[in-house]
């Protein structure tokens, strides 16, 4: 029986080896990727099959994104691309996320904007063409563009034009930026039609947070600072905090913030208008309520919420605008 117990326990432990070894490989590996940026499409017919895509003769190209087979986002549309001319397809749904180890195509299609050619759909002017971060760079090296050629219709090649997403290239071992907070020393200042909440020897122009009503304010204080008994914080990002009672994390809900839990590993970068860019785990529990102002931002956020182990996203809304957070931050 005892060599039983030994021996379970041994098999226990080298898989949990295994398991962390996995989970290591995936942190690293999760983000290795590409964003692309645009599509320039420098071959491609008129027609297929003997039929033209337009009745003008010039098709309207756009390209569509395809992740596990499902559609996820295209371009803006290029009019009357004519050969000869580069038909350069970006907007709409882009930049394009290709993450490693996950199952992408890209293909090219008229859109059906006159009905000319006897159709009610999009025509397909390629196939679906699988793009592989790991398949590009093995092939033509860690690069900037990649020419792609259509594996079935030798009369489609285009260049994907691409940034660079190594996760294995991010350093979150660096300190978060830090500092105290001092509970009873914490000041209300009126500014305008707001109140900021100033702590004592940091920045004025960086407060705490800002309010739109005073009681508001002293209501954050006394959650944060107060029942959390917070005396310092830590900036994941420009938005996004993590507050610390001494040198442990505050932990637990109390009344008047509201907290949602998060799966750190299935943290997704989702560009939302012009420089923003939003967290999501998939679950749409706190969609576009941790923002930031670059990719690069975000990425490193994601390394520090993997690093805390942090489940768990909470904010304080505004009263007089319940969906405009006061304070984001982070809780295990």
């Amino acid at each position: 029986m005892k060599k039983i117990v030994k021996i379970f326990a041994i098999v226990f432990v080298v898989n949990s080896m295994n398991a962390s070894s996995i989970l290591d490989k995936e942190l690293m590996n999760v983000r290795d990727g590409f964003l692309i940026k645009s599509i320039h499409v420098v071959k491609f017919p008129y027609s297929r099959y003997g039929k033209n895509f337009d009745k003008d003769k010039y098709p309207d190209l756009y390209v569509r994104l395809f992740l596990d087979h499902k559609k996820i986002g295209k371009s803006n549309v290029v009019k009357n691309a004519k050969k000869g001319r580069i038909a350069i397809l970006s907007g709409g749904k882009m930049p394009f996320t290709i993450e490693n180890n996950r199952l992408y195509h890209l293909q090219l299609l008229d859109h059906d904007s006159d009905k000319g050619a006897g159709s009610n759909r999009d025509e397909e002017i390629s196939s679906r063409i699988k793009i592989s971060w790991s398949d590009l760079v093995s092939k033509q090296g860690i690069k900037s563009s990649y020419l792609i050629k259509d594996p079935k219709y030798s009369d489609v090649t285009f260049i994907i034009m691409v940034e660079q997403l190594r996760w294995s290239e991010v350093d979150c071992s660096s300190p978060e930026y830090c500092y105290k907070l001092y509970p009873n020393k914490t000041e209300i200042i009126k500014d305008g039609n707001q109140y900021k909440v100033v702590v004592p020897f940091h920045r004025k122009d960086d407060p705490l947070f800002t309010a739109s009503k005073q009681a508001q304010a002293r209501k954050i204080i006394n959650i944060l600072l107060g029942t959390h008994r917070a005396n310092k914080r830590c900036m994941i990002s420009d938005e996004l905090s993590v507050f610390y009672n001494n040198n442990t994390i505050i932990n637990g809900n109390v009344s008047g913030e509201h907290c949602v839990s998060l799966v750190p590993l299935r943290l997704k970068i989702k560009k939302n208008g012009k420089n923003k860019w939003t967290l999501n785990d998939g679950s749409g529990k706190f969609n576009n309520l941790i923002k930031f102002k670059s990719e690069q931002e975000a990425l490193m956020a994601i390394c520090r919420i993997r690093k805390l182990k942090l489940k768990t996203v909470c904010s304080i809304a505004d009263l007089l605008k319940p969906n405009q957070p006061l304070v984001v931050y982070l809780k295990p």
